[in-house]
């Protein structure tokens, strides 16, 4: 009796290594978000159906009344999936620089590079998206707000959308950096010309707060994780120092200098950039 073969890889990115069960709560999270934003309010449904402080009748925000309901359960939740995507992520992106070696200045470079163009994507996504959202694109929407609601969905789709491998094969490498570059061209045409709903165009100001919280977020969880990265005592305890010279000097005198800040003792550490992993 001949085994079967292994049924071939359906994932998107079959060389990498997905969590399944970090994916499954990461969609679970997405579909409540989206369905928790769609509640009608007229009719009312039971209070559970909404934001504990936001109960029916009136949804008018009352700090005194008490309960979490499973609205407010939605964001912590997605939080949480993407911190704990953070580390994952990242130690991939280490693997593909250096392997098993240390990360050399070059690489830590890299990661910092790529953790700073996620928080800005991330951002650029809260500002543009909440500048397209129909009241505050007129105070009283019509036909042609709705337009440039959905224009301003399909740019961002534009700029966001990942490529399959398969279009990607099939077609000039320059066209997906084309379409990116010219979806942000029109973006930032848009929010130049439009006037929004008081008259005062553009704003940095005018931004989606939950979004903005993720980006935050994700920059701090990404930093964090990089310095305390299996020095689980130090994260634990928090106790961090700043008086590094004369650790340095010692170690420049026994001829082990490095450059930067290095780590004093167990639970209390500086910058080393030449050994920060």
């Amino acid at each position: 009796m001949h085994d079967s073969p292994p049924p071939e890889s359906t994932s998107v990115n079959p060389g990498i290594d997905r969590a399944d069960a970090l994916d499954a709560l990461r969609g679970l999270a997405v579909l409540m978000m989206v369905f928790s934003g769609l509640v009608p309010r007229k009719p009312p449904l039971p209070a559970w159906m909404y934001h504990a402080q936001v109960a029916p009748p009136d949804f008018i925000f009352d700090p005194l009344l008490p309960g979490l309901t499973w609205v407010d359960w939605v964001f912590p939740l997605f939080l949480f999936v993407m911190g704990v995507s953070i580390p994952l992520a990242l130690s991939r992106r280490i693997d593909r620089l250096v392997g098993d070696r240390p990360l050399t200045p070059i690489a830590i470079a890299r990661l910092l590079g790529d953790i700073a163009r996620r928080w800005l994507e991330l951002s650029a996504f809260a500002i543009v998206l909440q500048h397209f959202r129909p009241n505050h694109l007129s105070a009283k929407p019509t036909d042609l707000t709705w337009g440039l609601t959905l224009l301003g969905f399909g740019l961002l789709t534009l700029v966001y959308v990942r490529w399959p491998q398969s279009w990607r094969s099939r077609c000039p490498r320059w066209l997906p950096i084309a379409a990116k570059l010219g979806g942000w061209l029109a973006i930032v045409v848009l929010l130049a010309i439009l006037p929004f709903r008081d008259d005062t165009g553009f704003d940095l100001a005018r931004q989606d707060v939950i979004l903005m919280l993720l980006a935050v977020s994700s920059l701090g969880g990404s930093l964090l994780w990089l310095v305390t990265r299996s020095r689980w005592s130090v994260a634990a305890r928090g106790r961090w120092c700043c008086c590094w010279r004369c650790e340095y000097r010692r170690r420049r005198t026994a001829g082990l200098c490095h450059c930067g800040m290095v780590r004093r003792s167990p639970g209390c550490f500086g910058w080393n950039i030449c050994n920060i992993c």
